[in-house]
C-alpha cells in the first residue's frame, strides 16, 4: 500500500514538473527561406523538336546561403541544371529544366529540388502538348 501511495505521488509530482515547462519554440514554423516566383511552367501547346527549356526562379529570403544539393526529375525525359554555388541572402538563383520534344503528346512532369533551406524539398511541375511532327501526320 505505502508503494502505491508513493509510486501516485511521484507520478503526480513528475506530471505536474511536464506540465510547467515551457512550450518549445521549435514547433512553431519555420519561416521559408526559399520562395520561387512560380512552382509550374506551362508550355501550352509547342511544337515537335522546338526548344523545350524552361527557368524557375527563386529568392533566398533567409540570412544563411542557400546550397541545393540534388535536383531530380521524374522522367529521363526532363533534364534539370542549377548552380552548385550557393545562394547568397536576398540574392536569386535559377533551375533550369529542359523537356525532350521529341515526344508528341501531353505531358506533366514533376521535378524535386532539395537545398539546406526551408523547405528543405519543393517540388517543380512543367505541363504542356507536344504536336504531333508533321512527317508523323502523314505516315499514320
Amino acid at each position: 500500500m505505502k508503494l502505491h501511495i508513493i509510486s501516485a505521488l511521484a507520478l503526480f509530482t513528475f506530471s505536474l514538473g511536464l506540465s510547467a515547462q515551457e512550450t518549445n519554440t521549435t514547433d512553431k514554423p519555420k519561416e521559408e527561406t526559399i520562395v520561387f516566383d512560380t512552382t509550374v511552367f506551362e508550355y501550352g501547346e509547342i511544337d515537335f523538336a522546338s526548344d523545350g527549356n524552361c527557368v524557375f526562379t527563386f529568392t533566398n529570403t533567409g540570412n544563411e546561403p542557400i546550397l541545393i544539393s540534388s535536383v531530380s526529375a521524374s522522367c529521363g525525359c526532363t533534364v534539370p541544371s542549377w548552380t552548385r554555388d550557393p545562394i547568397k541572402p536576398k540574392e536569386k538563383g535559377e533551375i533550369k529544366v529542359k523537356y525532350n520534344t521529341y515526344i508528341p503528346g501531353a505531358f506533366s512532369k514533376s521535378i524535386t529540388v532539395y537545398t539546406n533551406a526551408n523547405p528543405s524539398h519543393i517540388v517543380l511541375r512543367i505541363n504542356g502538348q507536344v504536336k504531333k511532327n508533321e512527317q508523323q501526320q502523314t505516315i499514320r
